[in-house]
């Protein structure tokens, strides 16, 4: 976290409090990992773990 709160390119994501899809997107958006499918790859990891607690 001190990575994203020390680099001012991510200011935006996270002076947001929009829940973590929009936080996941608007970092990667902001230049967070090179992969174009980097926000869905971790939002679908993201899916399966939320299906497993319920």
């Amino acid at each position: 976290m001190k990575f994203l709160n020390e680099n001012p390119r991510y200011q935006s994501a996270l002076n947001g409090n929009q829940g973590s899809e929009r936080f996941i997107r608007d970092i990667h958006q902001a230049g967070y990992a090179t992969d174009p499918n980097y926000a869905d790859k971790v939002l679908r990891v993201k899916a399966q773990i939320d299906d497993m607690s319920l």
